[in-house]
């Protein structure tokens, strides 16, 4: 799964990257809050996170997908005094061996998956099966 905050920049730009940081701070945890023994979170930079979930399949990982994003989006980020406001995330979904069999196809599927996500308004999961037939909704 690779999976980033929708719109950080603009909430950094909006509310000061010590704010930002707290954000991102506050959602790792969440991350690893919603994880199996297994599964391995990883930042890959900025806002832009993956989960590798070696027990799992498309399935299981939509699903860890979708509870990360309903959980995430009912958290509540305090910075000093203030609440945040509230954050969303966007992800893409594959699995192996059915979205390849090499880690570079895998990595570009689950990337196009993601991007799709954001084309379809943000706040949701697109799984990488659903790209060729174009049938993703948000949620």
């Amino acid at each position: 799964m690779s999976f980033d905050i929708d719109h950080f920049k603009t909430f950094n730009d909006n509310h000061g990257h010590d704010a930002g940081d707290v954000v991102l701070r506050t959602f790792g945890a969440r991350i690893v809050d919603c994880l199996d023994d297994r599964d391995v979170a990883c930042r890959l930079g900025g806002e832009e996170f993956a989960i590798l979930m070696p027990d799992a399949d498309l399935d299981a990982a939509f699903a860890l997908g979708q509870r990360l994003r309903e959980t995430t989006a009912l958290m509540t980020v305090r910075y000093g005094e203030a609440i945040l406001p509230k954050i969303t995330i966007s992800a893409g979904v594959t699995a192996y061996p059915e979205g390849g069999t090499r880690p570079q196809t895998l990595m570009q599927l689950v990337d196009k998956a993601l991007y799709a996500a954001k084309e379809s308004g943000r706040d949701c999961i697109v799984r990488a099966d659903q790209l060729a037939a174009g049938r993703f909704a948000a949620g």
